[in-house]
């Protein structure tokens, strides 16, 4: 499935042709203090890739400025297990699916 959101199909295109992206989740702030940007782009990568080091370079990729978008990377065993992480939590409850592999 390739659901792309209009306003991120520039954004969108760049994760997915440079890394190895499995599905990249919108999540809007909504007065979080600890989500600085008012839109964050949760990307969910294979297992065996380093998230932690992916997280960094994507970011820089997109030129991302962390006050409008920021990007966070997660294996994606944080989908599947419980408890999983906040910020995958919020995506996947109020979050907006907007790519799957």
């Amino acid at each position: 499935m390739n659901a792309t959101a209009p306003r991120f199909e520039q954004e969108v295109k760049i994760l997915k042709d440079s890394f190895p992206v499995e599905d990249i989740w919108l999540l809007e702030a909504q007065g979080e203090d600890f989500l600085e940007a008012s839109q964050n782009l949760i990307v969910i990568v294979p297992e065996d890739a380093e998230s932690h080091l992916l997280e960094k370079k994507m970011q820089s990729a997109l030129g991302t400025d962390g006050k409008s978008l920021d990007v966070f990377a997660f294996p994606l065993s944080a989908i599947e297990r419980i408890p999983r992480p906040l910020m995958v939590k919020m995506a996947l409850s109020r979050g907006r699916n907007i790519y799957r592999r």
